[in-house]
């Protein structure tokens, strides 16, 4: 479940985990949830997810490499969220800033923000917040 040896934590809060089908909208506690499968290897199908109360949208890459499904998720989303592990090099299973930057306006999304950054991308995060993406940050909140 998830990561090799997770399903041993001992979580200090409720959690269930539960299977919905790719693709086709699902209530998750009075949300609609959609699934697209991406491009990101787990031993099962890795998903970028659409969820929306019917007034906004929220749409989140999950891990994948670049993958044109994401075009889909993120269109008319009030914010897109995006990994955006490698500044420059190509890694199987994740984006880099570059392919992003050329991609940003076919996201269609109202903000687009980028997370999951390793050390090579954060030492280059002015570069991404001067093309106009919000950066996550522990503690950041945002009205949608």
């Amino acid at each position: 479940m998830f990561f090799a040896a997770s399903s041993k934590t001992q979580w200090r809060f409720p959690l269930t985990v539960f299977d919905f089908p790719v693709g086709q909208p699902t209530d998750v506690l009075g949300l609609s949830v959609t699934s697209t499968e991406v491009v990101h290897f787990s031993g099962a199908p890795s998903t970028a997810l659409r969820i929306t109360d019917g007034k906004v949208m929220l749409a989140y890459s999950g891990d994948t490499e670049w993958t044109d499904a994401l075009l889909p998720v993120a269109k008319g989303a009030d914010l897109f969220i995006v990994e955006c592990y490698e500044y420059e090099r190509a890694l199987s299973g994740h984006m880099r800033w570059l392919t992003i930057k050329q991609r940003l306006k076919d996201f269609a999304a109202r903000q687009v923000m980028l997370t999951h950054m390793n050390p090579n991308m954060l030492a280059r995060i002015d570069e991404a917040r001067q093309s106009g993406v919000l950066i996550a940050e522990d503690g950041l909140t945002l009205d949608l």
